[in-house]
């Protein structure tokens, strides 16, 4: 008969936060080396690092906000659990090669806050998807910035939202041949997409304030540590988030990101030493932020949970 566990759930919780915070710890310590993330942090000016983590943090409190809102159904008082599952996969997609840390989405929310499969993975390519859509627009924006015809982007913003009615005409189609298999697990799928247009809507406008936020604060940590415009550093900071979202890429994105943010600016003057350096500044502090974000997650969601208890 196999030997029951004597060690309260509580502490059994707690051990494996501590144990995973650990690994991120020496993760990055293998990876980049912490005193090279803190010597990036003290390359900025005072003022400028009092700004730069709050708001990089605040970028990820959005895309909890955002994981939030849309599984609201289920996740009734959850809000720090969620985002103790939202720091964890942004951190493991950090740090994973070949986007791997993607998988830990559905494994988290079903571990974590008893979501299933047939409702998260159908969320997270939604959610990846705009993703693209709003980088798209943004580097569109970014790139007329210097002509009159930016205002023609208005029309494009609501396209996305068309997604709705078409996610409608679909499932109606397959509702038509719904006894076989395939066209049953498709249909189920379909189910944890949004059915209001308000909650595509929260969606939609989510994912642009995260990335409006997040690339906004990269392309001004890049453009003061290069000295390159502040547009042409918005490029950068976009060649190394899509960097992010090649189906290859090195553990953390080393080499790869740093590339993205070269490639980026170099589209609008030579690249240099200097933005180089930068790039690789930048990448160590977006790397600190996530996994310090992760780890603080794991202590809250430990002190929210044994508060729950007391």
């Amino acid at each position: 008969m196999p030997r029951q566990s004597t060690m309260p759930p509580f502490l059994q919780s707690s051990l494996v936060a501590l144990l995973t915070v650990l690994l991120f710890a020496l993760a990055i310590e293998w990876l980049v080396g912490w005193l090279a993330v803190i010597s990036a942090w003290q390359q900025l000016p005072p003022h400028l690092q009092l700004v730069a983590l709050p708001l990089l943090l605040g970028s990820y409190l959005l895309r909890a906000w955002r994981n939030y809102d849309y599984f609201s159904d289920k996740l009734n008082n959850q809000w720090w659990r969620c985002v103790h599952v939202t720091m964890l996969h942004n951190a493991l997609n950090n740090l994973l090669p070949l986007r791997s840390g993607e998988l830990s989405f559905p494994l988290l929310m079903r571990r974590h806050l008893g979501l299933g499969y047939s409702r998260t993975i159908p969320a997270l390519l939604l959610m990846r998807l705009m993703d693209i859509v709003v980088l798209a627009l943004l580097a569109l924006f970014v790139s007329l910035h210097a002509t009159q015809h930016r205002w023609w982007l208005l029309l494009l913003l609501p396209l996305p939202l068309a997604g709705l009615p078409l996610q409608g005409a679909v499932l109606r189609q397959l509702l038509m041949y719904r006894r076989r298999t395939p066209v049953r697990l498709a249909v189920k799928a379909m189910a944890g997409l949004p059915r209001h247009f308000a909650a595509y809507c929260r969606c939609y406008l989510m994912t642009w304030l995260n990335w409006v936020v997040k690339l906004g604060m990269l392309a001004w940590l890049l453009a003061v540590m290069s000295r390159v415009p502040l547009p042409h550093a918005f490029w950068g900071a976009l060649g190394g988030e899509l960097t992010s979202i090649l189906p290859i890429n090195p553990p953390a994105g080393l080499g790869s990101y740093e590339a993205g943010i070269v490639a980026g600016v170099a589209l609008w003057q030579p690249p240099s030493v200097t933005l180089l350096a930068a790039a690789v500044n930048v990448h160590l502090l977006l790397l600190g932020s996530s996994l310090l974000a992760a780890m603080s997650a794991m202590l809250i969601d430990i002190g929210v949970s044994r508060a729950r208890r007391l």
